[in-house]
């Protein structure tokens, strides 16, 4: 399979409800949806899409995979970036565009804060793009 590996880092703005955000993804030539894997409070998922079984999955569906990390504005007892609608939503869908994902249906993948931020996207986007998120998984989210 042809794959490609991409990397993408966008800083916050002030206002925004993240220090920081970043992405990576493992793509197809013509991904028929794309994996996005968002990992618990502040964690890395970028080196999932590294992952065998991720991997696999991916290429045995024809999928691209997109790693997240976002770091909170500020230490709180509660993550900031999961509000998709204050920021952290608008910064993964620009990285969907600039990894040329920007039409592509969404399968969503996250644990604990990650989780919560899928719950948050799927319904910040429900108004905008009714049909984009196809499934999400949370697992353990708040």
């Amino acid at each position: 399979m042809n794959v490609i590996v991409k990397d993408v880092t966008i800083e916050s703005k002030p206002g925004d409800n993240f220090f920081i955000s970043r992405f990576s993804a493992r793509l197809p030539t013509t991904p028929k949806g794309v994996v996005v894997l968002t990992p618990g409070s502040n964690g890395d998922g970028r080196q999932d899409i590294h992952d065998v079984s991720w991997t696999r999955f991916a290429d045995e569906h024809n999928l691209a995979l997109v790693g997240v990390n976002f770091v909170d504005l500020k230490p709180s007892a509660t993550e900031l970036y999961v509000n998709a609608g204050k920021g952290s939503g608008d910064a993964l869908l620009t990285a969907l565009d600039k990894f040329g994902l920007g039409k592509v249906p969404l399968l969503l993948w996250g644990f604990s804060a990650g989780g919560e931020f899928n719950y948050e996207l799927a319904c910040f986007l429900a108004p905008l793009q009714p049909k984009r998120i196809k499934a999400f998984v949370v697992n353990k989210g708040g």
